[in-house]
């Protein structure tokens, strides 16, 4: 589980750098298989902020410092 976590950042800055464009069946793939994160990140209000603030060291240019997602 603790992977399937930590494996997003990566995701998130190829992302960010425009390694995978948004419109590519890979962007399509890694949407559905990081959905249920995503979910859990918006209706768990615990876990929001801590996934947000990882995904920063990561992203910064898609989330602020205090794990909140820009734009």
């Amino acid at each position: 589980m603790l992977l399937y976590i930590v494996s997003l950042g990566p995701v998130m800055m190829m992302v960010q750098n425009k390694v995978i464009s948004q419109g590519s069946p890979t962007f399509t793939v890694l949407g559905t298989f990081y959905h249920p994160l995503e979910w859990a990140s918006q209706n768990i209000p615990i876990i929001e902020h801590p996934i947000g603030m990882y995904l920063h060291l990561w992203a910064p240019k898609i989330f602020d410092r205090k794990g909140n997602k820009i734009g």
